[in-house]
């Protein structure tokens, strides 16, 4: 249980930093446009505001869009599996404490 709860916290902190980076780009792209009402309220709301914006771009930069969405089918499904093991056990992370085996 612990390994799964490990892959599981890694996967969905994976998720997050692929929606930040994502925003981040949204946010270059709302400055390079000059929509400098969409760039605050990514600003503000990071990743979502930069997910609507990335759904009005087009040609080249609609991939952050797709970086967007990937982020966001990492980050949801796998916090909420964490979120089930979590009450599941009690909210108590399920990784056992390493045993030393002392000689002597």
């Amino acid at each position: 249980m612990g390994v799964l709860f490990v892959l599981l916290a890694i996967l969905a902190c994976a998720g997050l930093a692929v929606l930040f980076f994502g925003s981040l780009v949204a946010m270059l792209a709302s400055l390079g446009n000059r929509k400098w009402l969409w760039f605050l309220a990514i600003v503000f709301t990071i990743p979502l505001a930069s997910t609507f914006y990335s759904t009005r771009l087009s040609g080249d930069q609609r991939w952050v869009l797709k970086m967007l969405v990937v982020g966001w089918l990492m980050l949801v499904p796998f916090s909420i599996l964490l979120l089930v093991i979590l009450v599941d056990n009690n909210f108590v992370i399920p990784i056992a404490p390493l045993e030393v085996n002392g000689s002597g």
